[in-house]
This record gives C-alpha cells, sequence and structure tokens, in this order.
C-alpha cells in the first residue's frame, strides 16, 4: 500500500525579522507533519512563533520577515516556490486561516454576506447558493437571526461575534486544512463550545485537517489528537495530547499546566506563574532556551539539547527528560494569599449605576420601522474602592457596551453614573478628563486600541506627562521600563512598535497603559482572553 502523503509537511522551519538591533529568528528549526483528517494543536506563550509559523505555511508574512530556510509541502507541492496564482487558488480554497484578530479580517464597509459569498464565489460557487450558503453557516455559528446578522455591518457586532463571522467563512469551502489561530478566544464559553463541536464535526464529516493555534489547554485537549509545545521559536515537546497534558516531558509544558488556575482557588488567593520572562529574542541562550526559568536545570543544560525522541510518538528537547527523570512539584512553601480588603460598615460606592440605560437605533430602510437594540436595560450595582466585581455573559449580552458607558465613552440614554460620589452621566467630556487619571479601561481589541504611529514607549508615556505622574524624561522612562516589567516585558518593548508583537503582547501593553496611572478603578473588557496561562495568572496577581 503507498503511505498517505500529509496534507501538511513543515520541514526546519526558519522565518527571520531584521532589525535595526539585529536578526530576530521568530521561526526557528520548526517541523511537523500533519496527516488527512488529523487534528494537531500549538501551544505556547505570547511571542513563541506560533503565529509566525501559520502565518509562514500560507506565505503572508508581513515584511520585513521572510522564510530564511526549510520547506512548506502542501499535498506534497513546495509551497514557497508556488506562483501567485498558484497561491491564490490554495488560500481559502484547498487551505483556509482563522486569524486571531476578527476585526483586520473583515472589510468594514461591506455587509457580512457580501464578504462571506465573495469567499465562496471566488472559488466557484454561484452566487444564490452561495447567499444561502453564507445564512445558513451564520446559523451554525450561534448567531441569532442570521438572516439580518447577513445584512449588517462588522461593526454592528460584538468582538465574539465577529469572530464567529470570520469562523464561518474560513469554513465555507470546505478546506482541506485550516489553520485556527486563536479562534476562540473572543467567545464566552458557550459560544466557546459551539464553534469547538463545529470544528469537530468540520473534521468528521469532510476530514479536513485542523492545526489550532491556541493559548488554551483546555481548548488544545477538546479538539486535538496530536500537540506542539513552542518556547522562544522551538518546539520544546510533541505527542500525543493526553499524554502530553498528563504526563509532560519538558519542563515548560510542566509549568504551563501549574499555572492553569484551579476551581478549587478562592477569591483572594494568588496563582501559580512561571518565574522570570521570556529570553529576548535578540539574545537567545546559548543552551536551553527554558533553562534560565527553569527549576530542574542541570549544568548540562548550559548545551543546546537536540529534540530527541522519547518513544511512543513523543518528543521533548531537555536534557532531563532524555536520562529518564520526570517532573514533580517542588517542596515550597505555600503561596502567599493576597489580602482581600474588609468593606467598613460606612463604606460609600466608587463607581455606583442605578437604573443605567443604553440604546442603539438600528436602520430599518426608507420604509420600514425604526429599531433599537436595548445593549444596556436598567442596571443597578454599587462597586467600592478594592472591590473585584466580575461581569459575565455570552458575546452580545452588553457586557462591553456597560464597560464603555460606565467609563462615559457612550454617553447613557437614562439612569445615573456617580464616581466617588460625583454625578458623571450628564458631564461634557472636558470635565470628565481630570478623572481619567483615576479610572481607566483595557479593551478587548489590542490591535485597535494601540496607536499603530507610536512606540510602546510613547504610548505608556503619555498619559504619564499627560497626568503629571512623572516630570522628566528620565522619570519617564524609568517608570515605562518599570510598566513594561510587571507585565512581563523586556524593557528593549519600549522603543517597538504595536506591529512587532503578537496578540497577546499588545495585550500586555494595553493593560500596561491602563496601570500606567495608578488608577483607583478598572474596566478591563476580556483583559486576559488573548493571554497564555501563565501570564494571565501574572496579570490576575498583579491586579488582585
Amino acid at each position: 500500500m503507498t503511505a498517505a502523503i500529509p496534507v501538511l509537511e513543515v520541514r526546519d522551519l526558519q522565518t527571520h525579522f531584521p532589525t535595526s538591533a539585529g536578526t530576530v529568528r521568530a521561526v526557528d528549526g520548526v517541523s511537523f507533519k500533519v496527516m488527512p483528517g488529523e487534528t494537531l494543536g500549538i501551544v505556547g506563550e505570547s511571542g513563541s512563533g506560533k503565529s509566525m509559523t501559520a502565518l509562514s505555511v500560507m506565505r503572508l508574512l508581513e515584511r520585513p520577515g521572510y522564510v530564511a530556510a526549510g520547506d512548506i509541502l502542501f499535498r506534497g507541492t513546495d509551497v514557497l516556490a508556488m506562483r501567485p496564482a498558484a497561491l491564490r487558488a490554495m488560500r481559502g480554497g484547498d487551505v483556509a486561516m482563522v486569524f486571531q484578530d476578527p476585526m483586520t479580517s473583515l472589510n468594514p464597509v461591506l455587509r457580512i454576506a457580501k464578504q462571506m459569498s465573495e469567499a465562496m464565489q471566488v472559488h466557484g460557487t454561484g452566487a444564490a447558493d452561495a447567499g444561502r450558503r453564507s445564512v445558513a453557516l451564520l446559523g451554525r455559528m450561534g448567531i441569532q437571526a442570521p438572516e439580518r446578522a447577513a445584512r449588517s455591518y462588522p461593526h454592528q457586532f460584538s468582538g465574539g461575534m465577529r469572530q464567529r463571522v470570520v469562523l464561518a467563512m474560513g469554513m465555507s469551502n470546505e478546506p482541506a486544512l485550516l489553520l485556527a489561530d486563536e479562534p476562540t478566544t473572543a467567545l464566552d464559553v458557550t459560544i466557546q463550545a459551539q464553534i469547538l463541536d463545529l470544528m469537530r464535526a468540520l473534521n468528521r464529516d469532510f476530514g479536513t485537517a485542523i492545526v489550532l493555534i491556541s493559548h488554551d489547554l483546555g481548548v488544545i485537549a477538546g479538539v486535538c489528537a496530536r500537540v506542539l509545545v513552542m518556547y522562544a521559536g522551538e518546539v520544546v515537546e510533541e505527542g500525543p495530547t493526553e499524554q502530553v497534558l498528563a504526563d509532560p516531558r519538558h519542563p515548560y509544558t510542566w509549568a504551563l499546566m501549574n499555572a492553569v488556575p484551579r476551581m478549587g482557588t478562592t477569591a483572594g488567593g494568588r496563582l501559580t506563574t512561571i518565574e522570570g520572562m521570556p529570553p529576548d529574542p535578540l539574545a537567545q541562550p546559548q543552551g536551553c532556551r527554558f533553562a534560565p526559568r527553569c527549576p530542574f536545570r542541570v549544568a548540562q543544560c548550559d548545551v543546546h539539547p537536540p529534540l530527541a525522541d522519547m518513544g511512543a510518538g513523543r518528543q521533548s528537547r531537555c536534557w532531563v527528560a532524555a536520562g529518564g527523570g520526570h517532573f514533580q512539584r517542588p517542596a515550597t512553601a505555600a503561596m502567599p494569599r493576597a489580602v482581600v480588603p474588609e468593606r467598613p460598615s460606612n463604606a460609600q460606592p466608587l463607581m455606583q449605576t442605578r437604573g443605567l440605560v443604553k440604546h442603539f437605533p438600528v436602520a430599518g430602510g426608507f420604509f420600514g420601522p425604526k429599531r433599537v437594540v436595548h445593549a444596556v436595560d436598567g442596571i443597578d450595582l454599587d462597586i467600592y474602592r478594592g472591590e473585584v466585581v466580575g461581569v459575565v455573559g455570552e458575546s452580545g449580552c452588553g457586557k462591553s457596551t456597560f464597560g464603555r458607558t460606565l467609563m462615559r465613552l457612550y454617553k447613557p440614554d437614562a439612569g445615573q453614573i456617580l464616581f466617588d460620589g460625583t454625578p458623571i452621566e450628564g458631564a461634557t467630556q472636558s470635565a470628565i478628563r481630570p478623572m481619567r487619571r483615576r479610572m481607566q479601561m483595557v479593551f478587548q481589541d489590542p490591535y485597535a486600541s494601540l496607536n499603530p504611529r507610536m512606540t510602546v514607549g510613547e504610548t505608556l508615556g503619555e498619559p504619564l506627562r499627560f497626568h503629571g505622574i512623572t516630570q522628566d524624561a528620565r522619570a519617564t522612562t524609568a517608570r515605562v521600563r518599570d510598566l513594561l516589567g510587571t507585565v512581563g516585558l523586556g524593557a528593549n518593548a519600549a522603543d517597538r512598535y504595536p506591529h512587532e508583537f503578537s496578540g497577546g503582547q499588545r495585550q500586555r501593553v494595553a493593560i500596561a497603559r491602563a496601570l500606567a496611572t495608578q488608577p483607583d478603578f478598572i474596566v478591563a473588557d476580556e483583559p486576559i482572553s488573548a493571554l497564555d496561562v501563565n501570564i494571565q495568572a501574572q496579570i490576575i496577581n498583579l491586579m488582585m
């Protein structure tokens, strides 16, 4: 019998980004195969090279990035040698990619139906069939009133709903290979379960091979038969998902598993994190790249380890594991508990709402009836100083609108908002501006909330100077460096622009900006949804 040809084969892939300070090896010697109908997960911290691997496969790297070496084969055909016409036929047809940021994947001036139909018509589907299939796919994605949704524009959807539209577009041509980059990041658990069910159905019913990139180990466990663990541009462990998660053979995988929050953790408890930070991409360690953070380090770790065969379809890049070692939780003192402040009996709410209402009109055409979306409808809430209040609900239920209305980024249609006893529901923006030092917001979409023309240092320094927190350039630089360290980024990040970071790293910059003024009140809209479990734990510990 002839052996099956891999639907995707990547051999010794090396993706580089030249900078003024040197060359960043974003992907450094990555190899893997995906067989027809197989599901492969890729996990790792922000900036580990997960997304760059997928973008390299699709030949969608932004300049100055380029594939420096290696091979990428789709069904045996060299992707790196494909001419533009062949690439266009492959993308969206045989191979589809769902990107991490749904807003940049959708055209803001075209209705959803037009965009979805176009993706199918380019690959031979008739206009009428494409229109019907668009509505059906939106319904399968859990979007209410799919016919109306198809006539809508992207800005009329929440982040989670936009992600569902992008997923529908990716699945529309029933591709042989689906590359899904954080496809469930912006979704609530109910819709996340629906999307994962759909991906499993696509894999089962059509034999679509799936490469699922995620920082969520639970998502990987629910979909993928095999998993790659990446760190600092390299694959550090590979194997069957169930075995890798149950018995990690690399200290980094072990540390990621320990950083996953347990349901038994009570409010105020500290979460386990990985000590230290990932290495500077311009100054990688000569030996094991995880060694500076590894609790199991031995002398041999000063030599760079190979990705060694561990048997039973498993590989690990670790000298300790290669010598037969297993990883046990080291005996350490109990994690200190965060102090949950007690509320004085005479305490006044820091933020208070009464009957808060925010509606959005929906155009009904020249002769159609006027309709209204009831985004926020009569919310009463008291939030006290030092208190942490969670707001949960499905995508589109009004969570983000409520947060933005609290911050007076939206003007309420009715009701009261009092900040530290001062009514602000009717205040002008000039009156609210001085309060911004005490009120900050972390937005759901880090791609849209960071100015692409400002360096990270300028972005973090702006609120410090505007509110008079730092008086000179030296003090501003020092404070920016401290903020970057707080969110797990190196000091050299200050000189880089947002497009030079991964989605998770951009979210850390957005969190650092919110913390810059040491505010009394923060609205954090999905602040950790784009972050890996270790950085999630760091940020939660910081905010607590």
